[in-house]
């Protein structure tokens, strides 16, 4: 069975968060430095040839193979993008490079929320500046996940059928409160500078890792 994990959002708009992502590059690339950027969950690359047209170096991964979509698309006067098909909690333990800045848009709530602990904790080594998002447990997806009850450290289930069909997500999800969401990024580390949660209930988040 293939898993679905949602719209593909950055395919279609990039939204507010991917936007300060855009303005840290620009930021960057104004004063001469062509950032490194890692996008995990990249799907078919919205964000990331957003980011190559920009100016930064972009490693796209995702745990599906988007590579020719990817690389078969032009980026106006930007590098190519490098994709590499991966697990994050895999890529993690076996990754050397660092990079500028590391964006999770829509990434985290697709793991346990262990394995989502043990990622941040080892993505310190890959950043110290972070770009991420969650699906929390005020949206309407939320409705339809019965492990919505459970103590985060065992919430983890699939939505029901209805849910599955609507939103196009058919792999097991972990949802957050924000005041979940804080408490992981701060025993792994994470400072948090920016948090807004959007009108649909998603939590977003731009936190630095202060050693």
């Amino acid at each position: 069975m293939t898993m679905q994990y949602g719209v593909d959002v950055a395919s279609q708009r990039l939204d507010d968060l991917d936007k300060r992502v855009l303005a840290a590059v620009q930021e960057m690339v104004s004063v001469g430095v062509s950032p490194r950027v890692l996008d995990v969950g990249c799907g078919q690359g919205g964000l990331s040839l957003a980011l190559a047209a920009t100016g930064a170096k972009v490693v796209a991964l995702d745990i599906d193979d988007y590579g020719d979509v990817i690389q078969g698309q032009s980026v106006p006067h930007g590098e190519a993008i490098d994709f590499i098909q991966a697990d994050i909690r895999d890529w993690v333990v076996t990754n050397t490079e660092r990079f500028d800045l590391g964006v999770l848009q829509r990434v985290l709530h697709y793991l346990p929320y262990k394995d989502a602990q043990i990622v941040l904790e080892k993505l310190r080594n890959v950043s110290d500046k972070l770009y991420l998002s969650v699906t929390g447990t005020t949206t309407a997806i939320a409705s339809h996940y019965d492990a919505l009850t459970m103590p985060i450290t065992e919430r983890w289930g699939r939505l029901d059928a209805v849910g599955q069909e609507l939103f196009s997500i058919s792999a097991p999800l972990c949802l957050y409160t924000e005041s979940e969401l804080r408490e992981l990024l701060l025993k792994t580390g994470w400072e948090i500078e920016w948090l807004r949660v959007s009108d649909f209930g998603n939590i977003k988040v731009e936190a630095t890792y202060r050693s």
